[in-house]
C-alpha cells in the first residue's frame, strides 16, 4: 500500500534535520490522521495535549492539530481516568443548632474519652472515664471525671448544670449510661417532690436527642474526636 503525503516546505529549507525541512500534511478529518495520534499517544504514555501535539509535530503538520489531540484524548479511555476530575462532595447546610445564638451550653453533645487508670492508693488503682461536655455553637468544653456508672454519671451531669446552666438540647450517642439517665429525667416529675430537688426543675425541660447507631459522624461537632 503507497500512501502520497503532501510535503510543506514553509521556511525551513535551511534546517539540516530532514524531516523537520519538509514537513508531511495530514488533513485534520483524516481517519489515517486519528489513527496515527492514537498510535503517538501511546508512545508518549498518554502524556497530554501537549507532549502529543509536540510528538507529532516533529514530523507532522495538522491544521487546528491542538483541537484535534483534544478530541482524540475524549475519546481515549486511559486519558478519562487520568484527568477525569473527582467527583465533588456535596456540602449540606449545618443544622439550625449549629448556628442559631443562643448561651454557650445551650445545645450540648455530650461524650466519653477513656479510660484512664487513677492510682488511689498504693496498691489501688480504678478505671475512670472523662466526660465531655462540648457546645454546639461556640465550641466551650467542659470536663468532668467520672466512670461509666449509671449514678456517677447523674451526678457528673448534676455538676455540670450548677456550674454552666441548664440545657435545651443534649446529643450523644447510645451508650447505656446515656439512655438510663434520659429515662429517668423522664421519671423526674413522679420523684421530685420526694427528693426537694427544686434546682433541678428546668431539667424537665431538656430534649435527649440519640444518634443513630454506629454513626458517629452525625455529631461530628459535639463528640471528644
Amino acid at each position: 500500500m503507497i500512501i502520497t503525503f503532501c510535503v510543506l516546505g514553509a521556511d525551513l529549507k535551511k534546517v539540516n534535520f530532514l524531516q523537520m525541512k519538509f514537513t508531511r500534511y495530514l488533513p485534520n478529518q483524516s481517519k489515517f490522521t486519528e489513527l496515527l495520534m492514537f498510535r503517538v499517544l501511546n508512545e508518549v504514555c498518554h502524556g497530554g495535549v501537549s507532549a502529543t501535539l509536540a510528538k507529532i509535530r516533529s514530523r507532522y503538520w495538522i491544521p487546528i492539530g491542538r483541537q484535534i489531540v483534544k478530541r482524540v484524548l475524549k475519546d481515549c479511555l486511559i486519558c478519562r481516568k487520568y484527568y477525569l476530575k473527582p467527583a465533588q462532595q456535596i456540602t449540606a447546610q449545618l443544622p439550625k443548632n449549629r448556628v442559631f445564638e443562643n448561651p454557650p451550653f445551650t445545645v450540648t453533645g455530650i461524650d466519653f474519652t477513656g479510660p484512664d487508670i487513677l492510682r488511689s492508693g498504693k496498691d489501688s488503682q480504678q478505671k475512670s472515664y472523662i466526660a465531655l461536655f462540648i457546645c454546639a455553637v461556640t465550641r466551650a468544653l467542659h470536663i468532668e471525671l467520672t466512670d461509666m456508672k449509671m449514678k456517677s454519671f447523674i451526678s457528673c451531669l448534676k455538676r455540670f448544670f450548677a456550674r454552666r446552666g441548664s440545657c435545651e438540647v443534649v446529643i450523644s450517642d447510645n451508650a447505656k449510661s446515656f439512655k438510663t439517665t434520659d429515662n429517668i429525667l423522664k421519671e423526674f416529675p413522679k420523684i421530685i417532690v420526694y427528693l426537694n430537688l427544686k434546682k433541678f426543675v428546668a431539667i424537665l425541660e431538656i430534649t435527649w436527642q440519640f444518634i443513630a447507631p454506629h454513626t458517629p459522624w452525625c455529631v461530628a461537632s459535639t463528640n471528644g474526636s
